[in-house]
């Protein structure tokens, strides 16, 4: 096989597995358990034209202060001991849906937060072998799918504050090359919180205020103090003088409530 037809062979099998990765609707992205709501639920939908099976287990990860997810085999806190969940393995045919459902057994531990992630992951289709004498490469993509799954004990809270930020400029010349805004988290407190980040941006007083800057369902885990959050901006630069509001609200069980909020002036 030449190298021409091995890069044609691995660009086909990565458009497969993007494919693949549209091919599974998961909801929620998120499940919260504590000792009054001890059962939980997430619901599969296979929404491609063929059937897919699905391995779950759990995989348990830490967050650490660049905002990588980190596989953490050591865990203090793991959620994952003191859950039960079913079924282990899912087939899924065309449009169908499946409940994994998750139920929170008594333990004895100390009050706090506790997070395992639940991995589902796209096991490889069986195929026909092929009556060809060519020489062929077969390339396998296991595609997996994580969410947090958290067990909160006792009282707790979550307290957020917005470090000082910075400005990444896209390539200039290049009006497809987006800013970026580096963000610190600073958390306090035992339990994790979640919410909404907008950016909203003013390029001079009296102009209008415009969004350039938003993601939802934000994570911000114990894991670290502090965790640097990279948003993706929908502009190519910031304009000198220009002043950015950049405000953290709460979803799901935060629902109205603002974590933190600030206002600057860009000087580059």
């Amino acid at each position: 096989m030449t190298l021409t037809h091995l890069c044609r062979g691995l660009a086909l099998s990565l458009l497969m597995s993007a494919q693949l990765h549209a091919s599974l609707l998961v909801t929620p992205i998120r499940v919260v358990m504590d000792e009054k709501d001890r059962t939980g639920e997430v619901t599969l939908l296979n929404t491609s034209n063929t059937a897919k099976s699905y391995k779950i287990e759990w995989i348990e990860y830490r967050q650490n202060e660049d905002d990588h997810y980190i596989i953490d085999n050591n865990n203090p806190s793991p959620a994952s001991r003191m859950l039960s969940y079913s079924p282990r393995h899912v087939t899924l045919e065309p449009q169908q849906s499946q409940k994994i459902r998750l139920r929170y057994r008594a333990s004895r531990v100390e009050d706090g937060e506790y997070r395992s992630h639940l991995r589902m992951t796209a096991q490889a289709e069986e195929k026909a072998p092929s009556a060809s004498k060519k020489t062929t490469v077969s390339i396998s993509l296991q595609l997996s799918f994580d969410l947090p799954i958290i067990v909160r004990k006792g009282q707790g809270d979550v307290a957020v504050e917005l470090g000082e930020m910075r400005v990444v400029s896209g390539i200039k010349g290049n009006d497809r090359s987006m800013a970026k805004l580096k963000v610190p988290f600073h958390h306090h407190g035992e339990f994790s919180g979640t919410g909404t980040l907008r950016v909203m941006m003013q390029t001079k007083p009296g102009a209008d205020i415009t969004q350039i800057g938003i993601i939802n369902n934000l994570n911000v885990f114990p894991d670290s103090d502090v965790v640097t959050k990279t948003i993706p901006l929908n502009v190519t630069n910031i304009p000198a003088g220009a002043a950015l509001k950049v405000t953290y609200q709460g979803s799901k069980e935060y629902k109205g409530r603002t974590f933190a909020e600030k206002v600057f002036r860009y000087e580059p």
